[in-house]
């Protein structure tokens, strides 16, 4: 693995790709502040070729957020590619990524193009994007269905024209981590450029094939707040990020401890669910059910947990249910502040367990001192009567 990857994120672009919520230009700025506040350096912020909001977005974001680097779509395969470079360029845009599929599959049936066509498309582009001052990204859409042995030639081809790196998506999420790692190593050893990943989620193996492409050589991988993107999404910006920076000690610039809180943002700007038992940042995603999860949880919080949930932005939650035993209960209580040798643990469980039955649920904090209130006040009353009966 090397020592630093750069993460570009592409949530304003994918996001709305993929859910049915266009956002307007005040939620889309708060949403790059907050991602640029968590670290991120690298937005995809839209089509500024296709979209005249989308170019006034990004001449906005540039004059508020001046570091950012912001990289702009072009889908060199359209008529209108020339015009697309010049909107782009004309709104501050700093890299431009030339989209061209090159497999055999797009090129017969969408595009209709040979492959020498293409050859000399992509040599034309980028030095069209070249000329007028732009960072160069070929992007050769659905590689990892292309020919191998083509796929490099247009790789040579950009290359030869003077383009800076190399996108290689695996634009339908079909390829397997050893694969995409594969085509990563050979583009990057016959060519000797920076590679690019981006990779869909379609058969859950996005963060397997970005992590794949980033140790065989990707200098710059895409990623999304919560995964979002078309059909079944991207890869993740908080597995991502906290996988390199935790398991593989990659530096991403990232600041870990703010992606709870940006999951959230773009769940709400989005009307996007976050799912409860997303990894890292959802609500449950350091939740503790089982008796002794809950019990060695709350004093040994390693035993049952990789990181600490504060490192992420998030929280441990100790659940009480219908599996709950007293070790859980006792613990949950001096959690609370609540000194368990005061009450009848034991029972208190049994009531637990018979409650979280019958509502079919788990049983919240309020709830539990509520019973726990209640069963000290009647051991209390319990042991006056007691004393009262053997004074008289």
């Amino acid at each position: 693995m090397p020592d630093r990857v750069v993460l570009q994120d592409v949530t304003l672009r994918e996001g709305e790709q993929g859910s049915d919520r266009a956002l307007d230009p005040k939620t889309r700025m708060a949403l790059a502040r907050h991602l640029v506040d968590a670290g991120l350096t690298h937005l995809e912020a839209g089509w500024p070729g296709v979209s005249k909001q989308d170019q006034e977005f990004v001449r906005q974001l540039r004059d508020a957020l001046p570091t950012v680097h912001v990289q702009a779509p072009v889908a060199l395969y359209a008529a209108n590619w020339e015009e697309q470079i010049a909107a782009a360029h004309a709104c501050g845009v700093q890299t431009v990524a030339l989209l061209h599929p090159a497999s055999d599959l797009r090129l017969r049936t969408l595009e209709r193009l040979s492959r020498q066509e293409v050859l000399q498309r992509v040599h034309v582009g980028v030095q069209a994007a070249l000329a007028v001052g732009l960072s160069v990204t070929l992007v050769a859409t659905d590689a990892t269905r292309a020919d191998p042995g083509f796929l490099v030639e247009v790789a040579l081809a950009a290359q030869q024209a003077g383009a800076h790196r190399i996108g290689l998506p695996d634009t339908v999420g079909c390829a397997t981590p050893e694969a995409y790692g594969a085509l990563v190593s050979q583009v990057r050893r016959q060519v000797g450029l920076p590679i690019h990943a981006h990779c869909h989620n379609d058969f859950g193996l996005a963060l397997a094939n970005t992590l794949a492409g980033i140790r065989a050589g990707a200098s710059l991988a895409d990623v999304s707040v919560n995964g979002l993107g078309e059909r079944a999404g991207n890869c993740s910006l908080a597995e991502a990020a906290v996988a390199l920076e935790v398991l593989y000690g990659v530096r991403t610039g990232v600041r870990l401890e703010a992606l709870a809180a940006v999951a959230r943002e773009v769940a709400r700007a989005f009307g996007t669910h976050l799912p409860g038992q997303a990894p890292l940042v959802g609500d449950l995603a350091f939740a503790h059910r089982l008796d002794v999860h809950v019990y060695g949880a709350t004093f040994w919080p390693q035993l049952f947990e990789p990181l600490d949930p504060a490192s992420v932005g998030n929280r441990r939650r100790l659940l009480l249910g219908r599996h709950s035993g007293a070790r859980a209960v006792s613990a949950r209580l001096q959690a609370l502040g609540i000194d368990p040798y005061g009450v009848p643990v034991r029972a208190l469980a049994d009531a637990v367990r018979q409650l979280a039955t019958l509502l079919g649920g788990g049983i919240s904090d309020e709830v539990l001192l509520v019973l726990a209130r209640t069963m000290q006040s009647q051991a209390v009353t319990s042991t006056e009567g007691v004393i009262s009966h053997e004074n008289r």
